[in-house]
């Protein structure tokens, strides 16, 4: 009875956004009861339909898709991975991209780490970010992580500190067997060699004034020093806590250890012109990308 006049009030609604969050709502409360939204009845699967629909309309305001995106959580994944992975895509807005992974992060399919696997290329950088915690989340998925760094198709930089620790220390004996392997089997840099060659410099007595001349002249650029420079790479406050060997090690191999912060992009143009440098800002009309010198 209570589901029957939850329905009632629905169907009466006429705001699409409003009934596909309301009727997501109410899935999610089935959920936890260990019921199915798709047994409600024909208005409920009438109103998932819509939401299918709108969901891939890129006719609609965002406002409307959104809500109607994260709905789909509550249908199978074999019925509605053929219109959620295709949300990923650049050409859809941010937030139309990231609704599909938050949905996409709720169904237990195996089959959803192997697909943002696939598509890791096409990614953008902030669905890339908000793509790792997702593929972490559960064993399938790391699983499928791990196996994508082990043959080189994805970077080990995308993972901070934080990430490998939950990697080589997770619950799953097979993820933590895996992620030890491949984390601990990153080739040694061929720059080694010209590091351990400079590293009797780190033995000499340091010259501010000097310093100061050549990071002005060679680091300016891309690093802030006590409030000048600009910032593309690296802070150079970090040099205090991390110690010259670390500099030393930056400056002749600078990219053995890159944040995710920092990793640069390419970006192409309709008019055949490319640009390089950190994006810092996305919405779906523009992307901003810094460069050197601000």
């Amino acid at each position: 009875a209570e589901l029957n006049g939850v329905v009632t009030f629905l169907k009466q609604l006429n705001d699409p956004a409003l009934v596909f969050s309301m009727t997501r709502a109410l899935g999610d409360g089935l959920q936890k009861a260990k019921a199915s939204l798709v047994n409600v009845g024909d208005d409920v699967t009438a109103i998932l339909t819509r939401a299918t629909t709108a969901a891939a309309d890129a006719s609609l305001p965002e406002p409307a898709r959104v809500p109607a995106v994260q709905l789909l959580s509550h249908l199978p994944y074999a019925t509605v991975s053929p219109v959620l992975l295709p949300l990923l895509d650049q050409r859809q807005p941010q937030v139309i991209q990231l609704a599909a992974l938050e949905t996409l992060a709720r169904f237990n399919d195996a089959l959803v780490g192997t697909a943002l696997v696939e598509r890791w290329d096409s990614l953008t950088p902030r669905v890339r970010a908000e793509a790792v915690p997702v593929l972490l989340a559960r064993p399938e998925r790391a699983t499928a992580f791990l196996h994508a760094i082990e043959a080189g198709s994805i970077r080990a930089s995308v993972l901070d500190t934080t990430q490998v620790k939950l990697l080589t220390t997770y619950r799953d004996a097979g993820v933590r067997q895996l992620a030890t392997k491949v984390l601990a089997a990153q080739p040694a840099s061929s720059r080694q060699q010209v590091i351990d060659n400079f590293s009797a410099a780190l033995t000499l007595k340091g010259d501010v004034a000097h310093g100061k001349k050549i990071y002005e002249e060679r680091c300016i650029s891309c690093h802030r020093s006590s409030g000048e420079g600009f910032a593309l790479g690296p802070d150079m406050v970090t040099v205090k806590t991390t110690g010259k060997e670390k500099l030393l090690t930056n400056i002749l191999d600078p990219n053995r250890e890159v944040r995710p912060e920092f990793v640069a992009y390419v970006v192409e143009t309709k008019d055949d012109e490319s640009y390089i440098g950190l994006v810092v800002n996305e919405t779906s009309s523009s992307v901003t990308v810094r460069q050197a010198y601000g």
